[in-house]
């Protein structure tokens, strides 16, 4: 993967994002960041509190970057298991994103 060629979000970009537990069905919200984009691919690799991590698109990526509001962003099921093998940086982000569903 490589970092550049002016990507709308920069590495470090922070998100939240909640995920429903697939075990007990409860909602989490967790905190990650970029921290890395694919120029020919176009997608942004995101690393989550925990070492979890997925890739998204620019476009599912806005609905998850942390804004300066209180409103929660959408539920996904938390899947075990990673993507990619970068190395993750622990940041504790009390800003959560907003999704208009």
């Amino acid at each position: 993967k490589q970092n550049g060629s002016n990507p709308k979000y920069p590495i470090n970009t922070p998100l939240s994002k909640i995920f429903m537990d697939e075990v007990d069905c409860t909602n989490r919200l967790f905190s990650g960041k970029v921290i890395a984009y694919d120029t020919e691919t176009k997608f942004y690799s995101i690393r989550y509190e925990e070492d979890d991590g997925e890739e998204m698109t620019e476009a599912e990526l806005s609905k998850f970057v942390t804004v300066k509001n209180n409103n929660l962003g959408a539920v996904g099921k938390r899947k075990k298991g990673k993507r990619n093998d970068h190395e993750s940086d622990d940041d504790d982000h009390d800003d959560v994103a907003m999704w208009d569903s």
